[in-house]
Formats: C-alpha cells, sequence, structure tokens
C-alpha cells in the first residue's frame, strides 16, 4: 500500500539538503538523495527508501510503500521539529 504525508509550513519550508543534514544529525543517518528520482535512501538499510519533494510553496510530500521505518519516522519527527505541520 502505497503511504503519502504532506508536512505544511507557514512559510516556505526548509530546503532538502537543511532537512537531510538536520536528519543526519538527530540520528546519524547519512541519507542520500536522488533528486532526479525525488528518493531519499538509507544506505544501511536499502528498505528504508521514500519519496520526498517540495509540493506548492509551502508543503513537503512524503510517499512511501509498506511499513514505516527509521529515515522516514526520522525525517517525520525533524519536519515537525522545523516548524511544520499536519492538517485534515
Amino acid at each position: 500500500m502505497v503511504y503519502s504525508r504532506e508536512v505544511y509550513f507557514e512559510e516556505y519550508p526548509p530546503s532538502i539538503e537543511k532537512i537531510i543534514e538536520r536528519v543526519g544529525q538527530r540520528t546519524g543517518i547519512k541519507a542520500t538523495y536522488l533528486a532526479d528520482k525525488w528518493l531519499l535512501t538509507n544506505p544501511v538499510d536499502i528498505r528504508d527508501v521514500f519519496c520526498l519533494y517540495p509540493d506548492e510553496a509551502n508543503t513537503i510530500t512524503l510517499i512511501n510503500e509498506g511499513e514505516v521505518r527509521d529515515l522516514l519516522q526520522a525525517t517525520l519527527y525533524t519536519l515537525l521539529e522545523m516548524g511544520g505541520y499536519y492538517s485534515d
């Protein structure tokens, strides 16, 4: 099953580079971003991969298949720490 999450920001969202940097500082995961495919990957666990991209002016979208793994969970928490929020 495919899951999509949108994290909104009052102003512009942080850059993908800044998000990856903060996730690395928080967790020690040295994630790799494949910008041409919008994929964020965990080099330690090949199953820990998901799409991450800016969508509209104030939104970051995350799309994954299957269960939530470490990198996705850490990225979601980091986005919330960086001022993001969910909205119904």
